[in-house]
């Protein structure tokens, strides 16, 4: 993957700029606690609930979360009528790449999972996916505060939610980015 962070102003003419995409970033505070009361107060209720319902996160490389992950994520594309990245890929990348699954379970069923790469100081929000009969029990945010929690202990400054437009996924995506980041950057 070649990522352009920064304008290239001779090399881009005669491109077209797509609609504007938008980086989402969240910098993580000196503690958990600091951390935590930072988050949007809807974000932080919805960690909550998801505690509440007894949801459960497990992060590693382990080929059991990677099966678990692909499975939710496979289908989450499905559902959207998009194609999916081949498992040997993921399976690749958490071999060779600094990466990482994370998986949340109710219980022992897979309900929400992501695909995270680690790079310096920055964790990136690379490939999601969830059971949306789940929904509701907010397993994403407990996903995301557990991976958030993780690079706190482990020296990371921040995550990574990735670039979207307004006009993806009717918008939703963008809000739920919005909901966690107060930090936005186009994305040229």
């Amino acid at each position: 993957e070649i990522r352009q962070r920064e304008e290239l102003n001779n090399l881009a003419e005669g491109f077209v700029r797509q609609a504007p995409i938008i980086d989402f970033l969240f910098y993580f505070k000196e503690t958990e606690e600091e951390t935590f009361n930072s988050l949007d107060k809807r974000v932080r209720y919805d960690i909550k609930k998801a505690q509440k319902n007894n949801l459960k996160v497990k992060l590693g490389k382990e080929k059991t979360l990677l099966d678990d992950y692909y499975n939710i994520y496979l289908n989450t594309k499905k559902k959207r009528g998009v194609p999916a990245w081949p498992y040997g890929l993921f399976k690749e990348a958490l071999e060779n790449c600094k990466a990482l699954v994370g998986v949340t379970y109710l219980d022992d069923q897979p309900v929400a999972s992501a695909f995270l790469f680690l790079h310096g100081a920055e964790i990136e929000y690379g490939f999601a996916g969830a059971d949306y009969k789940y929904t509701s029990l907010c397993p994403y945010y407990i996903l995301l505060w557990d991976v958030i929690k993780y690079g706190l202990r482990n020296g990371y400054t921040v995550l990574d939610f990735g670039g979207t437009t307004k006009e993806m996924n009717e918008g939703n995506l963008y809000l739920f980015k919005e909901r966690w980041c107060r930090e936005r950057k186009e994305i040229p």
